[in-house]
């Protein structure tokens, strides 16, 4: 999930399942590189259902006569993989399931600072240097690094992304559409 505070000057708060060992209280924020931490104040120390999310007291998620947008993400076989992984500093391959490769894949390490990684196939999904943009920075994209490689059922994670995507024994999470 992306929560946006639409009428006032505010961050984005996100939420993933496999970001947190307490899937109730795991917060981050789209526009930094902070780590996930523990917040019962962003989802009211309730984790989401297949059918509802619970907002707590934070403003960047629920302030009195404020509006916000909620952006909602799930696994639709063949189409979209919501997940996380571990690394391994080895190649990784994330099989989504999906029958040509993944179009868009979003990564951030989970447990420590670091970037929110963005690639997909418009700018190049290919064995070598990818083009990718880091969208918690104003920063032009980048393709200096081989960091993802295509995979018929999703992505691969190279033994060469380094501690970004692929720190041994570190979590990550991410969001493909294929």
């Amino acid at each position: 999930m992306i929560v946006k505070r639409r009428n006032a000057s505010q961050g984005w708060a996100v939420y993933h399942h496999d970001a947190n060992a307490s899937p109730a209280t795991g917060a981050c924020q789209l526009e930094s590189n902070i780590a996930f931490f523990v917040s019962s104040v962003y989802w009211n120390d309730t984790a989401p259902t297949d059918t509802v999310f619970t907002l707590g007291s934070s403003n960047i998620t629920n302030n009195n006569n404020d509006t916000y947008i909620a952006y909602l993400f799930a696994t639709v076989p063949g189409i979209s993989k919501v997940g996380g992984y571990t690394g391994t500093a080895s190649d990784i391959d994330v099989d989504c399931g999906f029958t040509s490769g993944a179009r868009f894949v979003l990564i951030k390490r989970a447990n420590a600072a670091e970037d929110w990684y963005l690639w997909d196939s418009e700018r190049g999904i290919v064995a070598g240097n990818d083009p990718y943009i880091i969208l918690n920075s104003g920063a032009a994209q980048l393709e200096i690094y081989d960091r993802i490689d295509p995979l018929s059922s999703g992505f691969t994670v190279t033994s060469s992304a380094g501690l970004s995507i692929n720190k041994a024994s570190d979590s990550y999470i991410f969001l493909a559409i294929a």
